[in-house]
C-alpha cells in the first residue's frame, strides 16, 4: 500500500530559502608564488580551465608567456561562427604546409641534403 505525501488534488511543493545561495570559488596558494581565487558560475571544465590560466599568469613573469595566456583568455569568449573561420583559416594553410613539403619531396632533380634543407626552411617558417 502507497502512503500520500500530501492530501489528494494538491501538489507536493517544497518550500525554499529565498536567502540561500550557491557561489562557485577556487583558489590556490603556490609555494613560491602568488594567492590566486576565482569566482566563477559554474564550476564545468571550461570554467576550471580559465583558472588555471588565470593562475598560471598570476606566478609568471614571462611577457610571452603572459600575452599568449591572454589571447587565449580573449579568444574563450569567441562564438562558434568565429571559432569555425578560424579553423578554416588554419586548416587552409596547413594544407598548403602539406602540398609544399610533398612538391619538395616529389622534386627528383634535389639531392637528400637540399631536400632535408628545405624541409627544415619550411618548418621553421611554419612554427
Amino acid at each position: 500500500m502507497t502512503e500520500l505525501l500530501c492530501k489528494k488534488g494538491k501538489k507536493n511543493i517544497a518550500i525554499k530559502n529565498p536567502l540561500k545561495f550557491k557561489i562557485n570559488t577556487l583558489g590556490t596558494q603556490a609555494i613560491n608564488g602568488n594567492l590566486h581565487i576565482t569566482i566563477s558560475n559554474s564550476s564545468k571544465t571550461h570554467e576550471i580551465g580559465k583558472y588555471f590560466i588565470e593562475t598560471r599568469l598570476a606566478n609568471t613573469e614571462s611577457k610571452e608567456l603572459i600575452d599568449i595566456l591572454e589571447n587565449s583568455l580573449k579568444n574563450s569568449k569567441l562564438t562558434k561562427n568565429e571559432i569555425k573561420s578560424i579553423m578554416k583559416e588554419n586548416n587552409t594553410s596547413l594544407e598548403k604546409f602539406i602540398k609544399k613539403i610533398n612538391k619538395n619531396l616529389e622534386n627528383k632533380d634535389l639531392s637528400t641534403d637540399e631536400i632535408a634543407k628545405k624541409l627544415k626552411n619550411n618548418v621553421k617558417k611554419k612554427a
